[in-house]
């Protein structure tokens, strides 16, 4: 039988987008998208990194979204986050079908670490398995440092979004 969840000293929060097909928190067969961190180096660990690899930006269909939530243990009810108020930063895809945050394989798209020997992980690995830097899917691999400083929208376009960035060398090595 089905066993009723007792919800009584329990709170929930649902994390949505309310655009079809975005596949938030990643989606089919692919990997899940998303980290549990402690990015403000507070007690617990209470922030969010959540993908969105199939939403448009910009005209850019597929490109995808990341986006850093923090102190979700403040949260309740239903949370919309494609709405700016809703998260602290917004990474997106540089072309459309790059679907940053996605993985082919199984595994994440995203990668959480301390590279630079500063307190906590912080550092932040983003896979780009359809991008096409160098070649049409060749892939792509974004690394943004010290994501706990930043806050608002940054189109992945840009150098100045990221800190270093890997490319595929030919087509589909995504």
């Amino acid at each position: 039988g089905i066993t009723k969840l007792d919800v009584s000293n329990a709170t929930f929060v649902r994390f949505y987008t309310n655009i079809a097909a975005d596949s938030l928190g990643g989606g089919n067969s692919n990997g899940p998208s998303v980290l549990i961190a402690n990015l403000d180096n507070n007690i617990v660990s209470n922030d969010l990194i959540i993908a969105s690899p199939l939403s448009d930006f910009n005209g850019k269909a597929n490109a995808g979204s990341v986006y850093v939530i923090n102190d979700i243990n403040t949260l309740t009810g239903f949370v919309d986050i494609n709405k700016s108020t809703n998260y602290l930063t917004r990474l997106v895809g540089s072309r459309a079908q790059d679907q940053i945050g996605n993985s082919l394989s199984g595994e994440t798209g995203l990668v959480l670490a301390n590279t630079d020997g500063n307190t906590g992980a912080n550092d932040l690995f983003i896979a780009a398995p359809l991008a096409d830097n160098a070649a049409a899917n060749s892939g792509a691999v974004y690394f943004i440092r010290d994501v706990n400083t930043l806050s608002g929208l940054f189109d992945l376009n840009g150098s100045v979004s990221f800190s270093a960035l890997r490319q595929g060398g030919s087509t589909n090595d995504g």
